[in-house]
């Protein structure tokens, strides 16, 4: 299986990574209620892989380096692109924020297009 690596971030960018997938989730665990069948499954993949992103993003925030090197299954890149361009977390996002997402997007857009 193919991955996608994201490499030297720093902590403050694993930090958003991880506090915009929270939110990611949170907002969709919200509109489980009114959706249909698919979009219904599809929310709950996202919000599970956002969950599991957290803790993975977490352990990488607690070690000493400076640097990390993100690996991600190609599900994970996608939901973290996904996260990147949801509309909805425009009002949540700083510009920092705003350019770390957009940076890490546009890195696993690339790599995604790429296997194809």
């Amino acid at each position: 299986m193919k991955k996608v690596v994201i490499k030297k971030l720093e902590k403050p960018e694993i930090e958003v990574i991880q506090e915009q997938l929270q939110i990611f989730a949170s907002i969709l665990s919200q509109k489980f209620k009114n959706a249909s069948i698919y979009d219904f499954l599809d929310c709950i993949i996202a919000v599970d892989i956002s969950t599991q992103l957290y803790y993975i993003l977490r352990n990488k925030i607690e070690k000493d380096n400076v640097f990390q090197n993100l690996t991600l299954t190609l599900s994970q890149a996608s939901i973290i692109s996904k996260a990147s361009n949801f509309n909805e977390l425009d009002s949540f996002k700083t510009d920092y924020s705003k350019n770390v997402m957009l940076k890490i997007s546009n890195n696993i857009d690339q790599q995604l297009k790429s296997l194809l």
